[in-house]
């Protein structure tokens, strides 16, 4: 899962635990994804984060690790 999905899901959760939710929406204000954010960085600094994905580029380069919801332009 990428974080920006993590993001979205929260933002959605918030709706429904305050009363709003009418369905999955995609079309948040950056205070939805920025109270999100608040959330999902305080569950990453207290140790929660996704498991470890080992990616291996080519035969030739060693087997990198990253964090399973980067995206692949955050790897480089």
């Amino acid at each position: 899962m990428k974080r920006s999905e993590a993001l979205m899901m929260i933002a959605n959760q918030l709706d429904f635990l305050n009363g709003k939710f009418k369905g999955v929406r995609t079309n948040l204000t950056k205070k939805e994804l920025s109270n999100a954010d608040v959330i999902l960085t305080t569950l990453e600094e207290l140790g929660m984060l996704p498991p470890d994905v080992s990616i291996k580029r080519s035969f030739y380069e060693p087997k990198i690790v990253v964090n399973e919801w980067e995206s692949e332009n955050e790897k480089k």
